[in-house]
């Protein structure tokens, strides 16, 4: 594949640093933090976060991603610790879905 001449390596530090030489510090942390605020927004009409907590939940998600069959507005986030650090709550402070470990 990197011998194919129609590949293009895209590399997204290599595309980063690029374009700080290019635009300066500043305004590629301006654009970046604009296209990243414009696409949180974007995602928050269709994207529904689900957290998984457990070795058995992140096994029993792994399954379901290696069979195809998770919805496509879910976004999973799995901690093999049994009780997750991480927020209950969506970006909006919408609870979401949780799943312990069992």
């Amino acid at each position: 594949m990197a011998d194919d001449p129609r590949f293009i390596r895209f590399f997204v530090p290599d595309m980063m640093r690029k374009r700080v030489r290019e635009w300066g510090m500043n305004e590629f942390s301006r654009r970046y933090h604009s296209a990243y605020q414009d696409y949180a927004a974007f995602s928050r009409k269709w994207l529904r976060v689900v957290t998984h907590a457990g070795p058995a939940a992140v096994e029993r998600v792994y399954q379901q991603v290696a069979q195809n069959n998770v919805r496509p507005e879910e976004g999973h986030v799995l901690s093999l610790w049994s009780a997750p650090s991480f927020s209950k709550l969506d970006t909006n402070g919408t609870p979401v879905s949780y799943y312990s470990g069992s």
